[in-house]
């Protein structure tokens, strides 16, 4: 399926204001780059956590509760592993024209959010990459 399908639907969790999925086509798997909605200041609310979205975007326990909502929409949409993304990077910085991730018409540049994500995106990979071995080098 195509990424900005997917997209649209990782997007109906009150968790995500915007995200982006990335698959490298050297690799097995997606990645994401979530950013933060307003709307998890209900969640932080319910689990004690301060309501910044900077903060929250930092806090691991937010970032399990984000790829728990990927996951519940993937297995509801049908999606396969590839569709669902492995990791998700969480952030509180908008895609948006002045970061070069939004055209001026308000649409997704794909390449500027991969170039502006792309740190995250390597670690991201780099982190499944280091897993996938571990499990391989234990299936030996």
């Amino acid at each position: 399926m195509a990424p900005a399908k997917l997209e649209n639907v990782y997007q109906l969790s009150n968790l995500i204001a915007q995200c982006f999925v990335y698959g490298n086509s050297y690799k097995s798997n997606t990645v994401m780059v979530a950013i933060i909605d307003e709307n998890a200041f209900g969640w932080a609310r319910q689990n004690g956590k301060e309501e910044n979205l900077a903060a929250l975007a930092k806090d691991p326990d937010m970032k399990k509760a984000i790829q728990a909502e990927i996951q519940k929409f993937s297995k509801e949409n049908g999606f396969n592993s590839v569709e669902t993304p492995r990791d998700v990077f969480v952030s509180d910085q908008q895609f948006s024209v002045e970061n070069d991730c939004m055209t001026p018409t308000f649409k997704m540049k794909r390449a500027g959010i991969q170039a502006f994500f792309q740190a995250d995106i390597d670690v991201m990979y780099e982190k499944i990459d280091k897993i996938l071995a571990e499990r391989d080098a234990k299936a030996m």
